[in-house]
């Protein structure tokens, strides 16, 4: 074996060693209070709104698709009315470019025009953005019940949320952040199908 193929795979088998040990660390009864939400939205025809950046955008984007479009295909699984907040570019711009993009976020909600069936979900390895920020402020404001789904310290969104699901990390670790992220989404979708 060549000494880069060597080198390579020892990184590798500390990435994943690293990443299943932050999984381990992972509170997995707020993933269950999370699957009920979810469950309690649904039963009561509400709607889900999924918001995260860069990453964690693409996240919430294939979040929403499992919950709603992935559940319906499956059509054994509660469908969900989910939807991302994260995935219209000519919204994002225009409210980022005549607002502001601290706003692109919560606007959405405001116009959508919420309440407590709802249910809105963010993304985020910092938990400090201010575009997530301002979302859970407005959502509190409508009365919706709030998740965020953190990385490294979890920020202030994890200390503001009625559910917190934290993915302790050290701050900069953004792969295995998003990868337990979307882990924990897949997770969640398909303990929705059983």
């Amino acid at each position: 074996m060549e000494s880069g193929d060597k080198a390579g795979i020892e990184f590798l088998t500390s990435y994943f060693d690293r990443e299943a040990t932050v999984a381990s660390q992972i509170d997995l009864r707020q993933v269950v209070n999370l699957i009920g939400e979810l469950h309690a939205v649904a039963k009561g025809k509400g709607r889900v709104y999924i918001a995260g950046n860069g990453g964690s955008a693409a996240t919430a984007d294939h979040f929403a698709v499992d919950l709603g479009v992935g559940a319906h295909i499956r059509k054994k699984a509660r469908v969900i009315n989910a939807m991302s907040l994260s995935s219209n570019n000519a919204i994002l711009t225009a409210l980022g470019n005549d607002v502001s993009f601290d706003n692109i976020f919560s606007k959405q909600l405001e116009v959508h025009n919420p309440n407590q069936a709802d249910l809105v979900i963010v993304i985020s390895a910092s938990g400090n953005s201010s575009n997530i920020l301002r979302l859970l402020e407005v959502a509190k404001r409508y009365g919706v019940k709030t998740c965020a789904i953190t990385g490294f310290d979890g920020g202030t969104a994890k200390s503001i949320v009625d559910l917190s699901i934290h993915v302790p990390t050290n701050i900069g670790e953004y792969g295995i952040v998003e990868d337990l992220h979307l882990a924990i989404c897949h997770a969640v979708a398909e303990a929705l199908r059983q």
